[in-house]
């Protein structure tokens, strides 16, 4: 069986759409001139249903629960202890202190927000915008908030114990 070939219109897009009923579907870029690129970046076909150009209720649920697996607290810590060793060369000894120090900070929740002080998430930055210039989706991504965090442990006290020492004797840090 031979693939089909069908031009889809959207705007004042067009795009090649091969259809190729043994191995589902393929896309190709489509230059201004109408050239086809098949090297060129897409997401891959399989993803998306033909009939509308909408990802399955699969699909989208599969997505949604990788984007909330991104957001536990099982997720930051993994991602900080990576982002640790390979930014700050620190070790299981320092990992073990940012744990606890996040966990009485906030619970290694992104969403944590003190009523009384407006810190906010995981590392309970005052005020929450300064988490920006870690990444300008901080108020709902764990990863620019660790980023931060551990730039300004690094920053302030030089390591997370001695974060946690001066946090143990002060409630804050």
């Amino acid at each position: 069986m031979s693939p089909k070939k069908q031009k889809v219109i959207v705007g004042t897009v067009v795009a090649a759409v091969l259809i190729v009923p043994s191995a589902g579907i393929a896309l190709a870029s489509v230059s201004s001139a109408g050239e086809v690129d098949p090297a060129a970046d897409y997401e891959p076909a399989e993803r998306w249903i033909l009939s509308d150009w909408q990802p399955s209720r699969e699909k989208i649920q599969a997505r949604k629960l990788a984007e909330q697996a991104k957001y536990t607290p099982a997720y930051a810590k993994s991602y900080a202890k990576q982002i640790m060793k390979k930014k700050y060369g620190w070790g299981d000894a320092e990992f073990r202190s940012l744990v606890q120090l996040w966990n009485l900070e906030s619970d290694w929740d992104y969403q944590a927000e003190n009523p009384s002080s407006g810190a906010y998430g995981i590392p309970q930055s005052l005020p929450a915008g300064k988490m920006k210039s870690a990444g300008k989706d901080y108020l709902e991504n764990p990863e620019p908030q660790i980023r931060w965090g551990l730039k300004y442990i690094s920053d302030t006290y030089g390591s997370p114990s001695a974060a946690l020492g001066f946090h143990n004797g002060n409630n804050w840090y």
